[in-house]
């Protein structure tokens, strides 16, 4: 058997539902991608 095979039990995935038009939700994303460009300058 390889490893594939003996791996966890096929999770069930979660429904998300999240309002994509939503201001806070514009603000977090773009909080996010603020961040994630900070890390991306650090790193070089």
């Amino acid at each position: 058997m390889s490893r594939s095979q003996t791996a966890k039990p096929q999770e069930q995935e979660e429904e998300i539902d999240i309002d994509l038009e939503a201001p806070e939700t514009e603000k977090a994303a773009l909080a996010i991608q603020n961040q994630f460009r900070r890390f991306q300058k650090k790193k070089k």
